[in-house]
This record gives structure tokens, C-alpha cells and sequence, in this order.
């Protein structure tokens, strides 16, 4: 895995909603973390997005610019997993979602958190993830960024969140 010039990953943390959950902080002890980790100059700088609990499943179902969005990180974090012989499952999983007009779709639940780490514009890891039985989880992934622990995973491109904001067919956009 190389390094960026800074000498740390670019991070995007991605939440459900920027409120803390849980009795110790949830994601305000995330962001908190991450805070440190950049003025220690362990991470270059970092990102907080929200995405929601449920994207579209493809790309033509999202019919805005920020669905396709999504859409496109998610096959980019699938990329990885599946390049690196690891799974976003449980944490991101497909189901029929059924609307209040009786139609019926497929939509991907989104984790509570997910952290995504680029080393030069490519994506180098996405956690949570599971090797084997073993899920694991962000609040040790930062403890491994912390620690100089990073590991070694094969890296995907990664397009720039700009880049994916084109107008969806069909999406009044």
C-alpha cells in the first residue's frame, strides 16, 4: 500500500445521521478520534458524509445525482472487498423494500458507520468488513491508524465524489 505525500490515508466517514448514539458518544467520539489522528499527522485529512440507512440497489433507480452518488461508492467499496478475498457483509446487505404504493424495489442497507481510507486518489480499505468470521469493526481500525498498524490491502480507483454528480437518466436532473 503507498503512502500519500502527507504521510497519512484521506478518510470519509460515513454516517446515518451526524447525531450520537449509545452511552459513550458513538460518532462524536468517531469524529473526535479521527481529529486527533489528523493532528497527529497519522491521516492526512478527514471527511464526514451522511448517506442515510437505505440506497437505491442500481444506479438507474437512484434518479439523483447524490443516490448515484452512493451507488457508485458502494460498487467501489465492493471492488475493494471482493479484490482483497473480504466481505461488507453483514454491514451492507441487499433487500425488497415495499414503497406505500404497493411497489416493490431492491435497496441496500447502509451501516450505521463506515470508514474509507485513499492513499492517492485510490480507495485502500473500507471498514467495516469481515475476513472470514471475523468482522471487523472502525473504532479498531482507527486504533490500528493510530498505532502505525495500517496492514497491506490491494488499492481500486476510486472516483473523486465531484466526478460522480452526473445527471442520472430519468432523474429530472
Amino acid at each position: 500500500m503507498s503512502g500519500s505525500d502527507s504521510g497519512g490515508p484521506r478518510i470519509e466517514l460515513y454516517v446515518r445521521s451526524l447525531s450520537s448514539f449509545g452511552p459513550r458518544g458513538g460518532r462524536a467520539d468517531l469524529v473526535e478520534r479521527l481529529g486527533a489522528l489528523e493532528a497527529d499527522g497519522r491521516i492526512e485529512r478527514f471527511d464526514v458524509r451522511v448517506w442515510g440507512r437505505r440506497a437505491p440497489a442500481t444506479r438507474e433507480a437512484a434518479r439523483t445525482a447524490p443516490g448515484a452518488a452512493v451507488h457508485e461508492r458502494l460498487a467501489a467499496f465492493r471492488e475493494w472487498a471482493d479484490g482483497n478475498g473480504l466481505s461488507l457483509a453483514p454491514a451492507v446487505g441487499e433487500r425488497a423494500v415495499d414503497s406505500p404504493t404497493g411497489d416493490r424495489s431492491r435497496s441496500v442497507e447502509l451501516p450505521a458507520v463506515l470508514l474509507a481510507e485513499y492513499d492517492d486518489g485510490d480507495l485502500t480499505c473500507v471498514t467495516p468488513h469481515a475476513d472470514g468470521g471475523t468482522v471487523r469493526t472502525v473504532p479498531e481500525r482507527l486504533e490500528r491508524i493510530g498505532d502505525g498498524r495500517r496492514g497491506s490491502f490491494t488499492a481500486v480507483e476510486c472516483p473523486e465524489l465531484d466526478a460522480l454528480r452526473e445527471p442520472v437518466p430519468g432523474g429530472g436532473e
